[in-house]
Formats: C-alpha cells, structure tokens, sequence
C-alpha cells in the first residue's frame, strides 16, 4: 500500500501552475515506471515515472482540488490544491511489506 502526502509548495511564478512528486519504495528510493493519474472533475490524464520515480504535471490551467491517484497501486487518493504562482511537489510511500 502507497501513503500520500504534500511535501512543499513553492513560488514559481503568477501565470504557472506545476504539481510534481514522487513514488517512492519503502526505503525512499524511487520507483520506475509507477502510472501516476491527475484527475479533476470529468478530466484526467496520466505520468509514468521515471527512472528517479518522480512525475509531473506541467501547465495545469484550472485553480481546483485535483486528486491523485495510483490506479495500479495498493494506494490512497491525495487530494492536491491547483494554485497559480505555485509548484506543489507531494510524495507517494510505499508502507508496510
């Protein structure tokens, strides 16, 4: 099972709206290729991390809630705030075996 949580937001920048992260192993290490879905009403899309296990979703252009999600993971929803002028970097941990 994933655990997710928001780690930081930082400033960026008025017209820009970044929410990043990463999945991450027990361990901390980072996990390849983990499906990362964004979805925010009646739209959705999907990263795969990389080979550091981090994802990102550039150029969001709604100041909602989005929830995210691991859909071929053991793992809860995170609930995300969109804010422009911010980058909002969260993190999903492996817990438990």
């Amino acid at each position: 099972t994933f655990a997710g949580r928001l780690v930081e937001q930082t400033g960026i920048g008025d017209g820009k709206m970044i929410i990043r992260g990463a999945v991450l192993d027990a361990d901390g290490k980072g996990m390849a290729g983990v499906r990362v879905r964004i979805a925010a009403f009646d739209w959705s899309s999907v990263a795969i991390t990389d080979g550091n296990g981090t994802f990102a979703f550039d150029g969001l252009s709604n100041e909602v809630v989005y929830t995210l999600t691991l859909p071929d993971q053991a793992a809860q929803s995170l609930d995300v705030p969109g804010e422009f002028g911010k980058m909002t970097w969260v993190e999903f941990r492996r817990v438990g075996s």
